[in-house]
C-alpha cells in the first residue's frame, strides 16, 4: 500500500480542524490504496526536518502570538522559513487565518485592532509567498468568510463545530488538489475529491462566488480558477522547479513525473506555456 505522510505545525485552537481533516482524508485515501500517517511538529525546525516526500502544512496563526514584533521583522522571518520548507520541492501548504475578531471590551480595543491588522497582513503575505516560492494556500479566511463569523459562531480561533467542519473540508480539498501527485493517479484524486465534495456541509457553485477579477481557465481535465494578473503562481512555481532540476536538487525521474502530472492536469498546450514562461522567468532572474 502506498504511504502518504503529512506533517503539520498549527496552533492548539486549530487541532480539531486538523484532526477532522485527517479523518476525512484517511478514510477516502484508504479506499484508493493509500495509507496515511501524521506527525504534529512542535516548531518550524521540526516541520522542516520531516522525511522527504512529506506534505507539510503550516499555519500562519502562530504569528498572532508575536503581534508585538515589528511587521518587517516578522515578514522576513516567515520568508526565510518558507524558503527553507520549499528547498526539497515537497508540497507545502500555508493555512490563512480567519479575519473575524469578536467585538472587544473597551480595554481590549487597541489589542483587537492590532490583531485584525496582523491577520490581514499575514493573509496577504500568504499570497506573496505562494508567488515567490510556489507554496499552496489553504485560504481558510475565504472559506469561512463565505458564510461569516456570526452565523458560524466562530472567530480567528476556529471555535465551533460548523467552523471546524468547513475548515477541515477546505484544507482537505487543497491537499487533494495539489499534494497527491506522488502517491496516486489523477483518476483516483478525482474520486477522492468527488467524495469530499459530496460530504461538504456547504455546497456552492463557483459561479455563485466568483469575483469579477478572476476567471476560470485551462484546457486539461482540471480547470483552474485564477486571478487576472500576469505574474502567476504557476510561472513562479515552474521557474523554481526548473532551477531545482538543473541544479540537481530534484532527480531527473521526479522532474519528469511532475512534468507528466502537469500535462495531465492542465493539458499539453497550457503546460508548454507554463514551462516557457518559467524558463523566461529563470533567465531574467539570472541575468546580470
Amino acid at each position: 500500500m502506498t504511504q502518504l505522510h503529512i506533517a503539520t505545525f498549527a496552533t492548539e485552537n486549530e487541532q480539531p480542524a486538523l484532526s477532522r481533516m485527517l479523518a476525512l482524508l484517511g478514510e477516502r485515501l484508504e479506499a484508493e490504496g493509500v495509507s496515511m500517517s501524521h506527525h504534529a511538529a512542535p516548531d518550524h525546525d521540526a516541520l522542516r526536518d520531516t522525511s522527504e516526500g512529506s506534505v507539510r502544512i503550516i499555519s500562519l496563526a502562530h504569528e498572532l502570538a508575536n503581534a508585538h514584533v515589528p511587521w518587517a521583522e516578522a515578514e522576513r522571518a516567515l520568508e526565510r522559513r518558507c524558503a527553507a520548507l520549499c528547498e526539497r520541492g515537497d508540497p507545502v501548504v500555508l493555512m490563512t487565518v480567519f479575519r473575524h475578531v469578536d467585538p472587544p471590551e473597551a480595554e481590549d480595543n487597541a489589542r483587537s485592532h492590532a490583531l485584525r491588522v496582523r491577520i490581514r497582513r499575514l493573509n496577504f503575505l500568504a499570497a506573496e509567498l505562494s508567488r515567490r516560492h510556489g507554496v499552496f494556500v489553504a485560504d481558510l479566511d475565504r472559506i469561512l468568510a463565505d458564510t461569516g463569523g456570526v452565523p458560524l459562531r466562530t472567530d480567528y480561533r476556529l471555535g465551533g463545530d460548523a467552523a471546524v467542519e468547513l475548515a477541515a473540508q477546505g484544507l482537505a480539498q487543497v491537499v487533494v488538489n495539489n499534494a497527491l501527485d506522488a502517491v496516486m493517479p489523477f483518476e483516483a484524486q478525482e474520486r477522492v475529491m468527488a467524495a469530499l465534495l459530496a460530504a461538504c456541509p456547504v455546497q456552492r457553485h463557483a459561479a455563485d462566488v466568483l469575483p469579477q477579477e478572476v476567471i476560470s481557465m485551462g484546457r486539461g481535465r482540471r480547470r483552474q480558477i485564477v486571478t487576472t494578473i500576469t505574474d502567476t503562481v504557476d510561472e513562479n512555481h515552474m521557474a523554481t522547479m526548473i532551477r531545482r532540476a538543473l541544479t540537481g536538487q530534484i532527480p531527473p525521474r521526479q522532474a519528469f513525473e511532475k512534468l507528466v502530472s502537469a500535462v495531465r492536469k492542465r493539458g499539453l498546450r497550457d503546460s508548454i506555456d507554463a514551462i516557457t514562461s518559467g524558463m523566461f522567468r529563470l533567465l531574467r532572474a539570472s541575468a546580470p
